[in-house]
């Protein structure tokens, strides 16, 4: 019996800091951290977001993965990838 081929898939977790709003009644800074999500992405996909080789995809994942990001948003710094299993940890520094 052969093993099964499986698509790699893995369990992201996205941390966005930096990035400047207020609060919508108070008019009060947010904290720093803007939100931390899971989103499932294959190994490819992975890759993309890692070599920065597409703004245009990196805006849409972060949006995919719940984030709010404008036009006036620019990626600063890829802070770590840390790979533990199939857990994938990104830290982006975005700023507003």
């Amino acid at each position: 019996m052969k093993p099964q081929q499986e698509h790699s898939r893995f369990f992201v977790t996205v941390c966005v800091i930096g990035a400047k709003q207020r609060c919508k009644g108070c008019g009060k800074p947010v904290p720093r951290w803007r939100g931390i999500k899971g989103v499932e992405l294959s190994a490819e996909e992975i890759w993309e977001v890692y070599n920065m080789n597409s703004h245009k995809f990196f805006f849409s994942f972060l949006r995919s993965a719940g984030m709010h990001v404008t036009k006036q948003d620019k990626i600063v710094h890829l802070t770590s990838l840390r790979s533990v299993g199939k857990r994938v940890k990104f830290v982006f520094i975005i700023k507003g």
